[in-house]
């Protein structure tokens, strides 16, 4: 390994010529890598006009787009939060209709006179309707694979529910029969 700078061994007796002096630069403003790096230099001021307002127009295409696309998106979310909020409004009239039926057919077997029975009844009869039809509303709106796997045993459960337990309580009160409605 050299034990001496190469300035040193320059310097010895071996290389008799002096080193020239090293000029001494200071360092621009900018750094070194500023120095004659203006591209547009040698084009014409209307070019360089002309190149600047196409690279504002471009930006303007670029961020305009963002925004045409950021719209769209937020439209698609939108739409799909109004679809899961409806769904969920049709399950919140679907159970205050099956809890409010049950709460006439409770009232029904307090109260048993047949005048009272036939009025629970038609009560019944438009909460039974309503829904059947917010349950075919709801089997309707699911499109997707896994909105079908929640709302399918919904719609099944709350359907068996009605007709093979309120339907036959309803036809029950219409008819006046205390002692079926009990039974059942």
């Amino acid at each position: 390994k050299p034990t001496h700078s190469v300035n040193r061994i320059r310097q010895s007796a071996f290389f008799s010529l002096p080193l020239p002096p090293q000029p001494t630069r200071l360092p621009r403003p900018g750094g070194p890598y500023l120095r004659n790096t203006s591209m547009l230099r040698h084009l014409i001021i209307s070019t360089r006009l002309g190149l600047t307002l196409l690279l504002l127009c471009v930006a303007l295409c670029v961020a305009g787009g963002l925004g045409i696309y950021g719209t769209i998106v937020n439209h698609d979310a939108t739409t799909q939060t109004f679809e899961d909020e409806t769904k969920i409004i049709i399950i919140g009239r679907i159970n205050v209709k099956v809890f409010d039926s049950r709460l006439h057919v409770a009232q029904a077997r307090l109260n048993t006179d047949p005048a009272n029975l036939q009025k629970e009844g038609k009560t019944l009869t438009e909460n039974n309707q309503e829904t059947l039809r917010d349950l075919a509303e709801l089997a309707k709106l699911a499109t997707s694979p896994a909105e079908q796997a929640v709302i399918e045993p919904f719609v099944t459960t709350v359907g068996a529910f009605v007709s093979n337990y309120l339907q036959p309580v309803e036809q029950a009160l219409l008819a006046g029969d205390a002692a079926r409605v009990n039974a059942l």
